[in-house]
């Protein structure tokens, strides 16, 4: 896709805001479904409703962007667009696709436990991964801040993850 510099960076900058926006409304939805009991089955229903936003709206846009947008995403994280970048997109596009399915044909709380559980290990380790690029030459600000609000999505999505498994 040949889209001017100017434009496929402001893109990218939609996409991250877009991200959090959906992030924040799956993390909402997920503990508003829990407020009215505390039970294994509200935890159930909360992460059920958090996964297509959470799962869907980071791995899903966060895909978009690496195969569409994938030299202004590498310029905004310091990096320098590959076949790996066109790799870990697919891998994001199959979990936010299968996040989507499990939502929609309700395979029940051992997907979206397992689901919401791979997603989380990716952002640690990627975060893990952006982090130790910041320490050696790639100094971009997304080297902290990835780290920084991975922690605070798992702080956000861990007690209702615990409740919830089967």
């Amino acid at each position: 896709m040949n889209i001017p510099q100017a434009s496929a960076d402001r893109f990218c900058g939609m996409l991250e805001i877009l991200r959090w926006v959906l992030v924040g409304a799956g993390i909402w939805l997920g503990y508003a479904s829990m407020s009215e009991a505390s039970s294994a089955s509200a935890a159930q229903a909360g992460l059920h409703r958090m996964v297509p936003l959470v799962v869907g709206g980071i791995c899903g846009l966060t895909a978009l962007e690496g195969l569409f947008l994938g030299a202004a995403a590498a310029r905004r994280t310091g990096y320098v667009r590959s076949e790996y970048q066109v790799q870990s997109a697919m891998n994001n596009l199959a979990l936010a696709g299968v996040a989507l399915a499990a939502f929609f044909a309700d395979w029940g709380p051992g997907a979206d436990v397992a689901l919401m559980s791979v997603a989380l290990a990716f952002l640690i380790l990627s975060s893990l991964n952006h982090f130790r690029g910041w320490l050696g030459s790639n100094r971009s600000l997304r080297g902290l801040t990835r780290p920084a609000l991975t922690c605070l999505l798992v702080i956000a999505v861990l007690p209702v993850l615990l409740k919830a498994f089967p």
